[in-house]
């Protein structure tokens, strides 16, 4: 679903004079790495978001089935949209894999459309999550991530 937010009638309303575009729909979210990827019996890749003007919201819902092998970090691939700008915010929770007990930082990089995962390993210091990580019987993240398409002049991010 798609259209325009805006005035109605003529008159001013919530959006007040300026029309915004919307748009609802649904994306293919899969667990990959960043070198060589998983060898796997099977994935479950649900991914949904709306995009109103400059800014795409999306949650996911993804699992991997006894993934082994596989090289580099672990990113969520498949976002509808291309960011803008760097995005650090979100929300993820894993189950069945090493980070239960982490806290997770969701990073989208300027120009890409995947997610990336970072959390504080035993040192404290932020770290991109090993691809071993992942490798439990079915490992499973849910969560969601804002980001901006378009950046207006004069901003940067």
């Amino acid at each position: 679903m798609s259209g325009i937010i805006g005035s109605a009638g003529g008159k001013s309303g919530i959006i007040g004079e300026t029309e915004l575009d919307y748009e609802v729909g649904t994306w293919t979210a899969s667990i990959e790495t960043t070198s060589t990827n998983f060898t796997t019996t099977g994935r479950s890749t649900e991914g949904w978001y709306y995009k109103i003007g400059g800014i795409v919201e999306c949650f996911f819902s993804v699992s991997i089935n006894s993934p082994s092998g596989g090289s580099g970090n672990v990113v969520i691939s498949g976002l509808p949209f291309v960011a803008e700008g760097y995005t650090i915010s979100g929300d993820v929770r894993f189950g069945r894999t090493t980070l239960d007990d982490y806290d997770a930082g969701l990073v989208i990089n300027k120009n890409e459309s995947v997610i990336n995962f970072y959390y504080n390993n035993s040192a404290n210091n932020p770290t991109n999550m090993p691809y071993d990580h992942l490798h439990h019987t079915t490992p499973y993240m849910v969560g969601h991530i804002t980001y901006p398409i378009y950046v207006p002049q004069n901003a940067s991010l």
